[in-house]
């Protein structure tokens, strides 16, 4: 029987980036996954945002959460000799004129995080108001940080396609978990598999998911590759002449099936703002594992220490995850407790 010190089940950005940690901290790693579907981590943008939501307030424990996210993500280029991840000022249009002042108002207590623009300063987008620019915005390229591991610990055998059925294949003791069907034993195993309602181990992870769509633009001429946030979407460069607009936000259809409603929305919300032509090439769907808390969720079973769980990295996943994964390593490895600041725990 093949052992480990971790066994990860789920390779989206949450699975990933805990193995990475786990094996830079010198553990040995085995990944699994049922390399199908379209995951949240499979369409996410891997936006980092510094000012968010109506309130236009700075994300909680932002420095903290982009320090550590960028120092793991220049990691990552180094191993796998790929760039991933941009330091990009981002855009935000202004609704009105009450916003305007709201981030004037705020600003004061943080003025180099932003900069502001003027009405219609930009060829191209419709901003009456303005807007401002967001200086400490950043982006990772989800995509090929997971296809890039994956290849990378697929060929150190570290990576194992497989449907685990949770109920039968799982066997925790007190001192290890055991694989039988897959011939694996391991100290600890820990499920990243995003939004899965039905994981008997942990049956009250507090979800409170919402189906997000996007669409896949051509944009002829356009060759700005800022963010620009406006209207309750955004939109981001994705390939040469290829943009993603998203997202949209439904409590009610969880499913991974795009819709006409949901591409019609979109586009409804990114005329407002954007003045020239435009193809739509493709659509994606997928459900975002939110937790109620909205904080990235970090457990381990009370009766059985060997199973644990990340997840609820939601729409910050690619700020949160490198200090979400370094907390649940720490303390599977050293102890350490886990920020109840940044964390949840979904037993406790």
């Amino acid at each position: 029987m093949s052992e480990s010190d971790l066994i990860v089940i789920g390779q989206g950005l949450a699975g990933t980036t805990l193995a990475w940690t786990a094996w830079l901290r010198g553990l040995t790693v085995q990944i699994l996954d049922r390399g199908s579907g379209r995951s949240a981590s499979r369409v996410a943008a891997g936006l980092i945002t510094p000012i968010t939501g109506l309130r236009m307030a700075i994300t909680w424990q932002f420095d903290r959460l982009l320090h550590h996210a960028e120092s793991f993500y220049r990691q990552m280029e180094a191993i796998l000799k790929h760039p991933l991840y941009s330091r990009r000022p981002a855009l935000r249009i202004f609704l009105d004129r009450s916003e305007r002042d709201l981030l004037v108002r705020k600003s004061r207590d943080w003025p180099e995080e932003v900069s502001l623009f003027e009405p219609d300063s930009i060829p191209g987008i419709h901003c009456p108001h303005g807007g401002f620019t967001m200086n400490r915005a950043g982006r990772l390229n989800v995509s090929d940080y997971l296809e890039l591991s994956r290849e990378w610990f697929r060929q150190r055998g570290m990576f194992i396609q497989a449907e685990i059925d949770p109920t039968m294949d799982i066997i925790p003791t007190e001192q290890e978990v055991k694989l039988p069907r897959l011939g694996l034993r391991s100290r600890w195993l820990v499920f990243c598999q995003g939004y899965e309602p039905a994981n008997p181990w942990f049956p009250r992870i507090p979800f409170e998911p919402a189906k997000g769509e996007l669409l896949t633009l051509s944009l002829p001429g356009w060759d700005d590759n800022r963010v620009i946030h406006g209207h309750g979407v955004w939109l981001a460069a994705n390939q040469s002449n290829q943009f993603r607009l998203g997202a949209t936000y439904n409590l009610d259809r969880l499913d991974e099936r795009p819709t006409t409603a949901g591409a019609a929305e979109l586009l409804e919300r990114f005329q407002r703002f954007f003045l020239g032509q435009f193809t739509v090439i493709g659509h994606d769907a997928a459900v975002r594992p939110i937790v109620r808390a909205r904080k990235p969720l970090l457990s381990c079973h009370p009766d059985w220490p060997c199973l644990g769980v990340l997840n609820g990295l939601g729409s910050k996943g690619a700020l949160a995850a490198p200090e979400a994964a370094y907390g649940l390593i720490r303390y599977l490895q050293d102890g350490v407790q886990i920020d109840p600041d940044l964390f949840v725990d979904c037993v406790s």
